[in-house]
Order: structure tokens, then C-alpha cells, then sequence
């Protein structure tokens, strides 16, 4: 890596860098915390692809990378990739070492796909979520993983503060997660500014209080699904829902998620049915300020008519 970066520091203008190191034998922990020191003196990098997939972190001792003031805010586009790898705490401080020096992210995606995470790891990750504050687009593939219960909250409290954030698509599959848990914990309804949102939730332990929670962002379970639409109606700006809940033994709960789906579809029919209004009472105003001209066109015709008939008559006089 030490080769890499000298050879990379030459490359000033560098806008855009990928970088593949997946089905290495061994990479030290504190990878990220290099690749965080050594790509802060880029000040035109635009674009970073990171994919670390499958690999074997070995725990060492860790140097010192010290970027001292050192930040890139030309940084939009930022993806991380480590799927399957053994996740230590070592690496989780390197993450986060790494976040500290981009502050003007707008696109993030990270996949941490089939990992054993541990807590101090997850709780990191979510605590640096919340200090990128500009985001407008976040992918999390989070599934596979044995994240408890607890730590739900964590990811809800990061997500609150992502005001800007247009496009989220969370993969929480096959963890093992309470209904109450996620649902109750993650928040959606303070993203007023979401458009696009995609929650994958398939493999889990939803169950009937899970789906009577949907909506919450309190914790406070209610008696029914309608919850979740009435969370969503903050989210004004909302175009594309898409939820996966398949395998989360819901059986029990099925007609109350059917009612969400029709109390739903009542939503979407009232703003079109407002819409129509809307369409209709701007084309009677139009008609109206039609018939008005044509109402004055034809008094002003009248009136020429009745000026020609009179000079008709005082020339017949004379």
C-alpha cells in the first residue's frame, strides 16, 4: 500500500480513482485509516470507489497517520465495499478516520454484506453517518449480519439527521431484527425531503407487533398498520416506495397490512382526485374568462352595429 501511494502522490489532478482489492490473503487493519490520510492530499478528487470485498483484516499495530488539518471537501462520490470480511474494531476506528476527512459527501454507499459485525463498529458507522450532513443519497447493505436488537437505534439516530437526504435504500435482511426494533427506531418520518426509498427487511423477525409498528419513529406501538402511511405523509416529497418484509411470519397481521395497502392507494387517489379538482376549476375559470371576452366582443360589435345604423339614418334625413 506504502508503494501504491507514493506512486498515486504524483498524480495531482487525480478526479476520479477505483480501487479493487478484494480475495486478498491478509490486509493490515489499518487500511482505511491509510487510504483516508493518503487520499486527503488529492484537492480535485471527485469520485472514490473502494471495494476491499473478501478479504482477511489482520490486526496490527497501528501507525501513525497523522493528516493533521488535512480535508477534502472536493469529494462527492464516495463507495465503500467489505463484503465478507471478519470486521474488527481496529477497522471501525480506521472508518472512521476516514469520514473525517470528506465533509462535502453528497452520494455514500457502503455494502458491508455477510460480515460479523461487531457492536463498537456499527455504533461508529452510524455516529459518522449523522456528520454528513449533506448527503442526498445513501445506500446501506447491511444484511447478513448478526447486528442486535439494541443497535437499531444507533442507525435511526444517524439517519435523523441526513435533512438533505433525497434517495435512502437500507438492506437490513437475514439479521434476526424485532419488528419493534426497526420499525420503531429508524426514524423516516424526520427525512421530509426523501423521494425515493427502498427498505429491505425479508429474513427477519417482524412478526404482528412488528407490522403494527411500521410507522413509529417513537416507539410507541400502535394498533394497527395505518401508522406507516400516516409516517410516510411527512415525507411529502416521496415518488418511489418499495419494501421487501417477505419471510417475517406476518401471517397474523396480513389483513391490517392489506387496509395499509388500501388506506394507501386512498391516499394516492385523494391527490389525484385533488389534482383533478385542481384541472377542473382552473378550466371553468378559463371558460368563464372566455365567455367574458366573447360576452365583450360581441357588446363591442353590437355597439359598431348600432353607430353604422345611425349614421344610415342621419344620412337618409339629410
Amino acid at each position: 500500500m506504502s508503494i501504491l501511494g507514493s506512486n498515486l502522490a504524483k498524480c495531482s489532478n487525480l478526479s476520479y480513482f477505483y480501487l479493487y482489492l478484494q480475495n486478498q490473503v491478509s490486509i493490515g487493519s489499518d487500511v482505511m485509516k491509510y487510504l483516508g490520510h493518503e487520499i486527503a492530499k488529492y484537492p480535485k478528487l471527485k469520485e472514490l470507489y473502494l471495494d476491499l470485498s473478501q478479504n482477511n483484516f489482520e490486526e496490527n499495530q497501528q501507525q501513525n497517520h497523522d493528516s493533521g488539518d488535512q480535508l477534502n471537501n472536493s469529494l462527492k462520490n464516495l463507495t465503500i465495499l467489505l463484503n465478507q470480511n471478519n470486521i474488527m474494531k481496529n477497522i471501525a476506528q480506521s472508518l472512521d478516520f476516514s469520514f473525517k476527512q470528506f465533509t462535502d459527501l453528497l452520494s455514500l454507499k457502503i455494502e458491508l454484506k455477510s460480515n460479523q459485525i461487531e457492536d463498537e463498529f456499527f455504533i461508529q458507522l452510524t455516529s459518522q453517518l449523522a456528520t454528513q450532513t449533506k448527503l442526498q443519497t445513501l445506500i446501506l447493505s447491511l444484511e447478513r449480519n448478526n447486528i442486535k436488537a439494541s443497535l437499531s437505534q444507533n442507525l435511526g439516530n444517524g439517519l435523523a439527521n441526513l435533512k438533505c437526504l433525497s434517495t435512502l435504500d437500507i438492506n437490513l435482511s437475514e439479521n434476526g431484527l424485532g419488528g419493534n426494533d426497526i420499525f420503531g427506531q429508524l426514524q423516516l418520518a424526520k427525512l421530509t425531503n426523501l423521494t425515493n426509498l427502498k427498505l429491505n427487511l425479508m429474513h427477519n423477525n417482524i412478526g404482528e407487533n412488528g407490522t403494527k409498528a411500521l410507522a413509529t419513529y417513537d416507539n410507541n406501538i400502535q394498533d394497527s398498520a395505518f401508522e406507516l402511511a400516516q409516517s410516510l405523509t411527512n415525507c411529502s416529497n416521496l415518488s418511489n416506495l418499495t419494501l421487501w418484509l417477505g419471510d417475517n411470519d406476518v401471517e397474523k397481521n396480513m389483513n391490517k397490512l392489506y387496509q395499509l395497502y388500501a388506506l394507501i392507494q386512498k391516499i394516492v387517489h385523494s391527490l389525484n382526485f385533488l389534482c383533478f379538482n385542481i384541472m377542473i376549476d382552473i378550466i371553468m375559470i378559463v371558460c368563464i374568462l372566455v365567455y367574458k371576452l366573447i360576452l365583450v366582443w360581441q357588446t363591442v360589435c353590437q355597439k359598431q352595429k348600432n353607430q353604422q345604423n345611425m349614421i344610415f339614418i342621419l344620412n337618409d334625413l339629410v
